[in-house]
């Protein structure tokens, strides 16, 4: 699957589903199941997974419980305990932990203007501050909410550099550092630079830098 929104680049997640919550975790579970089977009843959601991490500050013991709710699909089959789904913008921290990880190594600068990677961004007028990663990271780098391409309605499925280039079809909202503005193609743009800068896919590159280093064998911005 190719990035169908550029800029709210996709992370997929697995997570599995468990009948009962251990005891001490039991009064959350008493909890969340009500909740969350309104929230599918009420929203019409046709179904849901969570999970709870409980980590003993002590002992450093790890509790968790899981579970799944509703079905999969029209069939009425129960959500599978594999189901796969995305988490949106929470998918933007490991954009970012990807760039970090090569500022680490030295091979990105936070504060050099973001264009010298990615020719193909303008910035729309020129100022005297310049777009960096630090300034995209942080969403104070006056590109707008949503691009041309790849915004979070485009059915297309355009490319990251389909999206990224569409940005010079418009100006920034702010001069970069002025204020601060939600934008998915900025960090869209960000995961170009990390890709640019490793030498490989964004996919790949997110993969090696962050996804297999923290075990995460069940999560990926491609399925």
């Amino acid at each position: 699957m190719r990035h169908a929104n550029a800029s709210l680049l996709l992370l997929l997640a697995c997570c599995v589903g468990a009948p009962t919550a251990p005891p001490a975790l039991q009064p959350v579970e008493a909890d969340l199941v009500p909740f969350v089977e309104r929230q599918l009843r009420e929203q019409g959601i046709r179904g849901a997974s969570i999970a709870v991490l409980d980590v003993d500050p002590t002992t450093g013991r790890e509790r968790i419980w899981r579970r799944s709710f509703g079905t999969f699909d029209d069939t009425g089959r129960a959500l599978p305990h594999d189901a796969v789904f995305r988490v949106a913008s929470i998918s933007k921290l490991f954009t970012d932990t990807a760039a970090m990880a090569l500022v680490e190594r030295g091979t990105l600068d936070l504060d050099a203007p973001v264009s010298r990677l990615v020719p193909e961004f303008v910035e729309r007028p020129q100022h005297e501050s310049r777009v960096t990663l630090r300034l995209l990271m942080s969403h104070r780098a006056g590109i707008v909410r949503e691009s041309v391409v790849g915004h979070y309605f485009d059915p297309t499925e355009p490319t990251l550099e389909a999206t990224i280039a569409s940005l010079s079809q418009s100006e920034l909202v702010w001069a970069p550092g002025a204020s601060f503005k939600y934008s998915n193609p900025g960090i869209g743009l960000v995961g170009l630079a990390v890709a640019r800068a490793h030498g490989k896919s964004f996919e790949d590159s997110v993969r090696e830098l962050v996804l297999e280093p923290l075990g995460l064998t069940d999560s990926d911005f491609a399925p």
